[in-house]
C-alpha cells in the first residue's frame, strides 16, 4: 500500500488559512531518480541549426538527443546530426524555434528513464528538481513483429505495418531494447532508422518487434516555482490520462548537475 500525503499553506498579505491536509491512499508505486550531468553552455549558430561556441571536450556525439534551453525558451529531442570540436548541427524536436543568433543556450544530453504507468490510474505524479530541466513522457503503440537485417534495418513487416518516415521507434528483441529509434524511410515491409538510445540494433535475422512511440506531453520543470504535479482532487484535468507510458526523457537545462525526483503512486487495474 502507497501513501501520499499533501499539505497546503498559503499566507496572502499576512493572512494565513487554516492549512489543508490531503492523504492519497493506492496500492502502488513508482519512483526514479536520476542523476541529470551539467548541461553545456554554447551559443546559436549562423544558420539557426546548431549550437557554436561550445567548450573542447564536449562530449556530445552523433545520434544523440538534446535539450536547448535559453531564457524564456526550450527545445527538446532534437537530433544531433553532426559533432565537432566546439559546435553540434541539430534538427527535428519539438517545443519553441531556436533562438536568434548569438542567443547563449544550454544543451542537455537526454536520458532514458523506464516508468511504465498508465495515466487513467494515478493518484499522485510528481517530478522534481533543484535545477531548471526537462521532462518527456512518451508511450508506445502496439508492437509489430519483424526481422533485424543490416544495422539499423528491419524487414520482414506486415504490409499495411502504418510506420511512416520521422516515426519514432522502441525495438525490442530477446533480453534487450533500443529506445528513440528515428525512421528514416519506410517501405511496404521495411524500416530503416537512425539514432536512439540502449543496445546497439541487432543484426543478421534476429526477430524484434517495433512499437511506435508517442509523445505524451512535455513538461519542463522551472525549480524557482513549485514541482511539476498532479493529484486526484487538486482542481485540473490529468495531464496524461488516458495514456499508458511507457519510459520518460530527461535533461538538465543549467551548468550545475542535479537529481531529479519522478513519482506515483497509483491503483492498478485489476
Amino acid at each position: 500500500m502507497a501513501t501520499g500525503t499533501l499539505q497546503l499553506l498559503v499566507t496572502v498579505a499576512g493572512e494565513s488559512p487554516e492549512p489543508r491536509v490531503q492523504v492519497l491512499t493506492a496500492n502502488g508505486k513508482l519512483a526514479e531518480t536520476p542523476t541529470l550531468p551539467a548541461a553545456i553552455a554554447g551559443t546559436v549558430n549562423a544558420g539557426g541549426d546548431g549550437i557554436d561556441g561550445l567548450p573542447t571536450g564536449h562530449g556530445i556525439t552523433v545520434a544523440e538527443s538534446v535539450t536547448i534551453a535559453w531564457v524564456g525558451g526550450v527545445r527538446y529531442e532534437c537530433t544531433v546530426d553532426s559533432a565537432t570540436t566546439n559546435e553540434i548541427i541539430v534538427s527535428k524536436g519539438a517545443g519553441d524555434a531556436l533562438p536568434a543568433e548569438n542567443t547563449a543556450v544550454f544543451v542537455g544530453v537526454e536520458q532514458t528513464v523506464i516508468f511504465p504507468i498508465d495515466g487513467d490510474n494515478i493518484s499522485l505524479l510528481l517530478v522534481d528538481c533543484h535545477q531548471r530541466s526537462m521532462i518527456v513522457f512518451h508511450r508506445t503503440e502496439p508492437a509489430i513483429i519483424g526481422i533485424s537485417d543490416t544495422a539499423g534495418v528491419i524487414d520482414g513487416l506486415p504490409t499495411g505495418h502504418g510506420i511512416q518516415n520521422t516515426d519514432m521507434v522502441t525495438v525490442r528483441w530477446t533480453g534487450a531494447v533500443r529506445y528513440g529509434c528515428t525512421v528514416d524511410s519506410a517501405a511496404a515491409n521495411e524500416i530503416e532508422t537512425s539514432g536512439g538510445t540502449g543496445t546497439a540494433l541487432p543484426v543478421d535475422t534476429t526477430p524484434v518487434t517495433v512499437e511506435v512511440e508517442e509523445v505524451v506531453k512535455g513538461q519542463e520543470i522551472l525549480q524557482e516555482t513549485i514541482p511539476f504535479n498532479w493529484f486526484t482532487g487538486c482542481g485540473y484535468a490529468n495531464p496524461i490520462i488516458g495514456e499508458p507510458c511507457s519510459r520518460v526523457v530527461v535533461a538538465n537545462c543549467t551548468a550545475t548537475a542535479a537529481v531529479m525526483t519522478i513519482l506515483a503512486i497509483f491503483n492498478p487495474l485489476a
